[in-house]
């Protein structure tokens, strides 16, 4: 979906005005954030135990290896100034790239993309505290709604701050994660609904997948709107937060369904664990190779369709010589 909402704007003008409705497709960060919130649920609400030291070195054995790859990309098509350039590696390597002090251009200095990984390691450190928290002091339940609390006051503190998605500083502030973790607690939210309550809402499946669609076809029916009072193709705000919760309805709906005995076919199944293999090279890789397709000086159209099919071939190929086996590697030590 990213790789998509980004793509559109390497296309001739003819075509990027056509296919305008696809930079929706940005709410697959959202998605992403629901995703991670539901699969860390356990961790972070107390239900499974890790010590900090394996939760870390799973943690950078995971994002490192195929994100200094990235980099590396990064600094070759790097038109700045060398110092500069250093500079914003060291701040990347931290995952400071989006830290609050950082002006708009700062967080894009190498792409867009990497901004997410700022809010998704900060959420990462929230884990980590967590670990450290002894169970006798918040019962998983506590956590949970603490946690609600926390993400609820985060969010309408920074979005309601001067509330103006057409500032640069505001556009800035939102991708933290005190505004962001929302998303991730809409994925919790599903995790617990499941442990807590799956069998009596399995019922129901119907109406958390129809509410969901409806909250996402809405916001893009709507998205010409916000993108028109926004600075940027993300608008930010109410917006992808009620993505984020659409996204969290389907999730239940699907999970409930499985509860329910309606599976999708097998053959479905492993052909989206195939794609979503692939999936973080992507995220990645394919805003650079883009632009190294682009130096060939093709048609805009033809070089589109050749950074997809160089990105796919290289990020499935990367998960299996890079990404798979360093995985693995900080799991078995």
């Amino acid at each position: 979906m990213v790789l998509v909402h980004h793509y559109v704007f390497y296309l001739t003008p003819v075509w990027a005005e056509r296919l305008l409705g696809l930079h929706f497709f940005h709410v697959g960060v959202d998605l992403f954030f629901v995703l991670t919130g539901y699969l860390f649920a356990p961790l972070l609400l107390g239900f499974h135990t890790q010590t900090i030291k394996v939760f870390v070195r799973r943690r950078i054995w995971r994002l490192y290896p195929m994100y200094l790859i990235s980099l590396i990309l990064a600094l070759f098509l790097s038109a700045g100034d060398l110092g500069e350039d250093l500079f914003q590696l060291l701040r990347h390597l931290l995952f400071l790239q989006a830290a609050p002090d950082q002006n708009l251009a700062d967080v894009g200095y190498f792409s867009e993309v990497y901004w997410t990984l700022t809010v998704e390691v900060a959420f990462y450190v929230l884990i980590a505290l967590s670990l450290k928290l002894p169970h006798s002091w918040l019962s998983s339940s506590q956590r949970f709604w603490w946690l609600a609390v926390i993400a609820m006051v985060g969010f309408i503190t920074l979005y309601s701050f001067q509330y103006a998605p057409s500032n640069k500083d505001w556009v800035v502030r939102q991708a933290q994660l005190p505004a962001l973790l929302i998303e991730f607690w809409f994925g919790m939210a599903v995790f617990w609904l499941l442990k807590q309550s799956g069998d009596h809402y399995k019922h129901y499946y119907p109406l958390f997948l129809g509410f969901g669609l409806v909250i996402l076809v809405a916001l893009y029916w709507y998205y010409p709107t916000a993108l028109a009072e926004s600075i940027s193709p993300r608008p930010f705000g109410w917006f992808n937060v009620l993505a984020a919760f659409g996204f969290a309805l389907l999730l239940a709906g699907i999970l409930l369904a499985q509860q329910k005995g309606l599976l999708l076919p097998k053959s479905w199944g492993q052909m989206a664990v195939k794609a979503g293999a692939g999936s973080y090279g992507i995220y990645l890789l394919h805003d650079f190779i883009a632009q190294l397709v682009f130096l060939w000086a093709m048609p805009p159209n033809i070089s589109v369709v050749t950074a997809l099919l160089l990105t796919l071939c290289t990020s499935v190929l990367l998960y299996k010589w890079v990404e798979a086996p360093c995985r693995e590697y900080g799991r078995s030590k």
